[in-house]
């Protein structure tokens, strides 16, 4: 495991020589706080405001800086790392305070408190982004399923154990809209072919 204590986020995680990671976009760092997604076709209702308030915003390209970072050891041997982040928009921020702990058996526990300043619209999204080796394709979920499923379009669905691919999971539709998306998930686990 590799970490970049300048701006508090893992460069490397491998488990048995295998890199968990991806880091194929420059400058972007993994668990890094996300709150926009590209607008859909359902985001036209209203007069296509909220698009038009995401744009006003810079929702799109935020201002991302690490304020701190520092990390310690406990007696018991695990590690904790503790970041701070800030999105900055064009009249507000998202400050994060992200604390990663760090077990001996390479279990990593990440733990999330946002904090809003200034004025933002109705944000698209709000979560982390972690970018993973793209031979991780099968998707194991616990949730509901096992097609896509919203909070307004679950019923359809029943909660279990359900399996997949994750290229499976985009649904080609002939405007943009969301896609794959699983509601109440409880587990979730990607594995390549071993």
């Amino acid at each position: 495991m590799q970490w970049n204590l300048e701006n508090g986020s893992p460069i490397s995680l491998k488990y048995g020589n295998k890199e968990m990671l991806a880091n194929t976009i420059p400058g972007i760092s993994q668990f890094a706080t996300q709150a926009f997604r590209a607008p859909v076709d359902n985001d036209r209702g209203f007069g296509n405001w909220l698009a038009k308030d995401w744009e006003k915003h810079g929702m799109i390209s935020p201002k991302i800086t690490t304020e701190s970072v520092n990390w310690s050891i406990n007696s018991d041997g695990f590690i904790q790392i503790n970041t701070k982040q800030r999105n900055t928009y064009a009249e507000g921020s998202i400050i994060s305070k992200i604390t990663f702990t760090i077990f001996k058996n390479g279990t990593i526990d990440v733990k999330t408190a946002v904090n809003f300043e200034g004025e933002l619209p109705e944000l698209p999204r709000l979560g982390l982004r972690l970018i993973l080796n793209p031979g991780l394709e099968n998707f194991t979920w616990y949730g509901h399923g096992p097609h896509e499923n919203y909070i307004d379009r679950k019923s359809s669905t029943t909660i279990g154990l359900w399996k997949s691919k994750v290229k499976n999971q985009l649904v080609n539709y002939p405007f943009p809209q969301e896609s794959g998306n699983k509601e109440d998930i409880q587990a979730l686990q990607l594995t390549d072919s071993k």
